[in-house]
């Protein structure tokens, strides 16, 4: 009769596993519910070690059957022979569980459901892929403002509609007592919302989750326009523009624009980190359905000075101290990084004024010397 020895009781391949057992095995659907895949695991295996005994109870009855009857000795082979290579598969599928379970335990973290580190590795995952997600997205934001401050500075030509147009906004959005009585408009706006067109502070600070509401967001953009593209130069008529001095005049203005647009790209980038983002509050793990980015900053950088996260040091152990402290490296990490792009962004603005300077300072010392030069030549 074949002997088998332990080595060969670890043979079975995680797609058995995932196939046969429908145990999830990619890195989110683990860490997302790390007790809920263990508990799977583990109810598998209590299976298969039923199977097991029930195994060996076959294969002890086989043995009993088949040694008190006379039966050739080829046939006894055979049935034992396949009670056992049926009680090998149930080792093997055991142990495989078991190997499982304590891989995901050991990189996801403790399984205990008093643990409140269980879902750690869930949150930071979520928070990352979804924040990033998000602001790959509001590149759009930024790009759709930029697009319109470009049509305002370099193709109207009627200067005076999009000051109209400013008015009627602030009057049926933005209408403060002080308007009303002027005769500027005819209904007043809510107090938290008068004159949010044209306070910086609706900009900066809409509210206590620093993310627009949809009022909110309509003032900070109007700010923002009204800064970058209040007063146009206009444009001249498609027939005007195609001579050489039309020519001249559009570089011209394309020149200011860019100037311009140095710092109006800074604006938008605080608009954009403001502008509430539908989901996302829930899926970084927030006491919200919607929120900003900025939200979610102030969310998380605020749970490092709530007294609560202090007071739970004392019933945290050595592993979920580590952990605490590697979650906050990785989020100060990232404002890092944010702080980096900021420096960026004022870095640009101050090189762009340095260089409107210098051009400024040479126009006036070059252009004497250049008239100069001109009565010679004629």
């Amino acid at each position: 009769m074949r002997r088998y020895s332990n080595k060969t009781k670890v043979s079975l391949a995680a797609m058995l596993l995932a196939s046969s057992l429908s145990v999830p095995t990619s890195a989110n659907a683990a860490c997302c519910d790390v007790g809920a895949v263990v508990g799977a695991v583990n109810a598998a295996s209590s299976a298969i070690t039923s199977a097991i005994s029930a195994s060996t109870s076959a294969i002890t009855a086989a043995i009993l059957n088949l040694s008190s009857q006379n039966h050739a000795d080829a046939e006894r082979q055979n049935a034992v022979q396949k009670a056992l290579s049926e009680a090998e598969q149930n080792y093997d599928k055991q142990y495989k569980l078991q190997e499982h379970a304590a891989a995901i335990e050991a990189k996801y973290g403790s399984v205990d459901a008093n643990s409140q580190q269980q879902s750690d590795a869930c949150e930071a995952i979520a928070i990352g892929s979804n924040l990033g997600k998000v602001i790959q997205d509001k590149r759009e934001t930024k790009n759709a403002l930029a697009n319109e401050t470009i049509v305002k500075n370099t193709m109207t030509e009627d200067v005076f509609t999009p000051a109209r147009n400013t008015l009627k906004v602030h009057a049926d959005n933005f209408c403060s007592d002080a308007d009303k009585e002027r005769g500027r408009c005819s209904k007043v706006a809510p107090p938290e919302l008068q004159g949010a067109d044209l306070k910086a502070s609706n900009l900066f600070e809409p509210n206590e989750t620093m993310t627009y509401g949809e009022k909110e967001s309509i003032a900070a953009k109007e700010f923002i326009n009204n800064l970058v593209s209040a007063n146009p130069t206009p444009a001249l008529s498609k027939r005007a523009e195609a001579t050489p001095a039309g020519r001249t005049y559009l570089a011209a203005q394309y020149t200011e624009q860019r100037k311009l647009d140095v710092a109006a790209h800074s604006l938008r980038e605080i608009f954009a980190s403001r502008e509430e983002e539908p989901g996302l509050g829930r899926k970084v793990n927030m006491n919200t359905e919607n929120a900003s980015v900025m939200g979610v900053i102030q969310h998380y950088a605020s749970k490092f000075l709530d007294p609560a996260w202090t007071a739970s040091f004392g019933a945290m152990n050595e592993t979920d101290m580590l952990r605490e402290q590697t979650r906050m490296m990785a989020f100060k990490t990232w404002m890092d990084y944010q702080s980096f792009l900021q420096a960026e962004r004022t870095e640009a603005i101050v090189a762009m004024q340095s260089l409107d300077q210098i051009k400024a300072n040479a126009a006036g010392k070059l252009e004497p010397l250049r008239q100069k030069a001109m009565s010679r030549a004629r």
